[in-house]
């Protein structure tokens, strides 16, 4: 008697919020844009992000887990630049333009 396994696996080796370099590198640049220019590069980052993960076959339920991830983590990395700029203490971090950025990608 022979088993017959189907087993498939997804494995992402490198996902979007652990990507130290382009988390901090989409901080840096966000946090040197303001209003529509902001807006449309973080539009372009997702959007670009989407193609990738989708062309390895990734569903659109973890596409949408990544993306959210990368989304976290740019806020933070985008909080902690303020913070280590002395910005923390009552004034508005940078990463408030990106609340609803993730709706319509």
């Amino acid at each position: 008697m022979q088993l017959e396994l189907d087993l498939k696996a997804q494995v992402l080796g490198f996902p979007l919020a652990r990507r130290v370099a382009t988390v901090k590198h989409v901080a840096r640049t966000l946090d040197m844009k303001h209003g529509s220019g902001a807006t449309a590069y973080w539009r372009s980052i997702i959007a670009s992000e989407q193609r990738h993960l989708s062309s390895i076959g990734l569903s659109e339920d973890e596409i949408d887990r990544q993306l959210l991830e990368f989304f976290d983590a740019v806020q933070m990395e985008i909080f902690r630049a303020d913070l280590d700029r002395g910005l923390g203490r009552g004034v508005q971090p940078a990463s408030c333009f990106l609340d609803g950025f993730l709706t319509g990608y």
